[in-house]
């Protein structure tokens, strides 16, 4: 898929690729691509979607292709903001945007962890580890990250992390 879309959009290479799907993530209205989302799990239905994702591959040419990793996550995941704990940093590599950490029923990705700086993490948490579900479902889990217990965000919350992130940036 990566070589039709990027001969489609003129894109000479893998970085180009990332940032043409970033630039439409984020020039784009949240309930827009989550509308589109929406319209092709029902003409294609979850399961055709979900083995597009995992076994197969995309067809380029299927409108708001883009929706469908987007509104994936978006639907499995919440998100968490990480500080890294006093005297301590996380790594930075140059390869290291994106580790995928954990297993649930036997699929890895649990945690997504994006690390944004050497003190923040974002990290995308898996709906399996809501506080509420942990004591019912935890022994189905393979993590280093089961001790801690966080849940989603409230808003007010969320925006606190935001400009704590924005803060660390500058």
């Amino acid at each position: 898929m990566e070589e039709e879309v990027s001969q489609t959009h003129g894109l000479r290479n893998s970085a180009e690729l990332w940032l043409f799907a970033l630039c439409h993530y984020l020039d784009t209205p949240h309930s827009q691509i989550s509308m589109h989302g929406s319209k092709m799990q029902r003409r294609y239905g979850v399961e055709n979607l979900q083995r597009m994702l995992t076994v197969s591959q995309v067809d380029p040419d299927m409108e708001h292709y883009l929706a469908l990793a987007y509104v994936n996550q978006a639907q499995s995941y919440f998100l968490c903001f990480w500080e890294a704990a006093d005297g301590e940093e996380f790594i930075l590599g140059d390869n290291s945007f994106g580790l995928w950490e954990g297993r649930a029923a036997g699929e890895s990705g649990l945690h997504r962890l994006f690390l944004v700086s050497p003190r923040v993490a974002v990290v995308l948490r898996g709906n399996e580890m809501r506080p509420e579900a942990l004591p019912l479902i935890s022994r189905f889990f393979q993590t280093g990250f089961g001790d801690i217990q966080q849940g989603p965000p409230s808003q007010s919350t969320l925006m606190e992390h935001i400009h704590f992130v924005c803060k660390e940036q500058s």
